[in-house]
């Protein structure tokens, strides 16, 4: 009996030092290359639909996609949390998405797909061991995006 009990302690303390994730995928259903480059708004120029693109200026990160696949990152979280979804960092609030360098999207912190805002993800959660989160790239994007000139 006593060896059970000792068994049991010794399982349940080592489930209950289970490590927990959050998933962040980032789907790209379109036929182009994607790249994302992301940075803080400190750096926004006034026009409403714009802001400075510069390597010296607070890009953040960027991650790239190839055509008809996903970006996925594992994030801890709990009391010893990673901060960022799949940026490095909380920090970003807007983007730019480009495609193949034909197209661009400018995903500004007010934008209403903006890629930072948890609501435009698919969410599906078990709260035992995390949450995945699901945002797609669509034509529809890219057929919205500016071309670049």
């Amino acid at each position: 009996m006593k060896k059970i009990l000792v068994i049991t302690v010794l399982l349940l303390s080592l489930n209950s030092c289970k490590k927990k994730y959050n998933t962040y995928t980032v789907e790209n259903s379109t036929k182009f290359s994607v790249k994302i480059a992301a940075f803080d708004r400190y750096h926004y120029i006034g026009d409403e639909n714009k802001f400075l693109v510069n390597d010296n200026v607070h890009r953040i990160d960027s991650i790239s996609i190839e055509p008809n696949s996903k970006y996925i990152v594992n994030k801890r979280i709990g009391e010893d949390n990673e901060p960022g979804r799949f940026f490095k960092t909380d920090e970003v609030d807007s983007v730019i998405i480009y495609f193949d360098t034909k197209k661009i999207i400018y995903s500004l912190y007010y934008t209403k797909r903006n890629i930072n805002f948890i609501s435009n993800f698919i969410e599906n959660c078990d709260r035992s061991t995390g949450c995945d989160f699901i945002y797609t790239i669509t034509q529809e994007d890219y057929d919205n995006a500016e071309s670049i000139k």
